[in-house]
């Protein structure tokens, strides 16, 4: 079982003048959550029940877990010597993470591992449920590519996982096998994250970080763009930063994606500090900005800036993200709940 240490102080600043255009208003009387103590490197970020975040601290090697008090905890923590699996080394370096349909925890570890956390019980060791280099299945890897990566996670409703591997979008049974669904969605297959997001229609949405647009792929295959497009970084013409209808947005190296209540798409731009938002409910799937400024920074040396990594909504719609470069979780507003 993972280590339980104290908590640490909690801060709880009024952190207001950083929330900017959210579609409902933080009340000036309100507090928003705010952890900055106890992570080394927090890349992901996920809500579960009860009110619980759990953050994969990536370079801390573990999973943290902070309550609806902002009271932070460690769920579990390496090193950890997987058996079966390929971290000969014990290394443990959650990606990105997600609550499952049995109600656990799932994430990507290293370049080919999904793991697996039980949330229910006391034992809460890391697991190997599919390790791309030793699958078996009806499109197996016989001589697994070293160069090609597990770039996003997505929870299906019957146990089984979506993730892009290298350049495809693949369904993985766990401790079984996998399938490609739909091959050759990027023209690179390198290691940039393809953060996925699927609909309760089954549709999945990926942002593809070197291409700086969101596809969306339909139950039956078919690939669309849904807002972006891509744009070389030295023309001078910004297009990363537009709002407005989808074909005609810009993004900057989208980094993580999630499905709000109110059904709408938002993902998280590090570069520029910001918080986008996709109007699935609007046939031109405009696409505003909901936080962050509008021009490209150099966020290393501003701390006081958010760097909006890993994003989360929660079910009664409050927006947290982990903020690599200043080493907390944050919860920058919140949106509204459909009916």
């Amino acid at each position: 079982m993972g280590s339980m240490p104290a908590s640490p102080p909690l801060r709880l600043p009024l952190a207001l003048g950083l929330v900017l255009a959210l579609a409902v208003p933080v009340r000036a009387s309100e507090r928003l959550l705010e952890v900055r103590d106890g992570f080394v490197n927090p890349t992901h970020v996920v809500a579960g029940q009860g009110g619980l975040l759990y953050v994969a601290d990536t370079e801390g090697q573990a999973i943290r877990m902070i309550d609806g008090s902002g009271h932070l905890a460690t769920l579990c923590q390496g090193p950890y010597s997987y058996k079966g699996g390929d971290l000969d080394d014990g290394e443990f370096h959650p990606g990105p993470i997600a609550i499952d349909a049995h109600g656990d925890l799932v994430g990507l570890d290293h370049t080919h591992t999904v793991f697996k956390v039980e949330l229910h019980g006391t034992q809460h060791t890391p697991r190997v449920i599919a390790d791309m280099w030793r699958m078996s299945g009806p499109q197996a890897l016989q001589d697994p590519p070293l160069e090609t990566h597990l770039r996003g996670l997505a929870p299906e409703p019957a146990g089984t996982l979506l993730a892009t591997w290298g350049s495809d979008l693949i369904r993985i049974e766990p401790e079984q096998g996998f399938k490609v669904l739909v091959p050759g969605l990027v023209a690179s297959t390198g290691n940039s994250k393809i953060p996925i997001a699927r609909d309760k229609d089954g549709t999945v949405y990926l942002g593809l970080q070197e291409e700086s647009k969101v596809l969306a792929v339909t139950p039956e295959g078919h690939v669309s763009t849904l807002a972006g497009h891509p744009s070389p970084l030295d023309d001078g013409s910004n297009v990363g930063l537009a709002d407005g209808p989808g074909a005609s947005a810009g993004f900057f190296f989208p980094n993580d994606l999630v499905l709000a209540p109110d059904h709408s798409l938002l993902l998280t731009e590090p570069g520029g500090g910001r918080l986008r938002r996709i109007d699935l409910n609007d046939p031109r799937h405009t696409v505003t900005t909901l936080m962050g400024q509008r021009e490209f920074l150099e966020l290393e040396n501003q701390p006081g800036v958010d760097h909006p990594a890993g994003l989360t909504v929660d079910p009664t719609g409050r927006i947290f993200i982990t903020d690599e470069v200043n080493r907390r979780v944050k919860e920058v507003g919140h949106l509204p709940v459909s009916r």
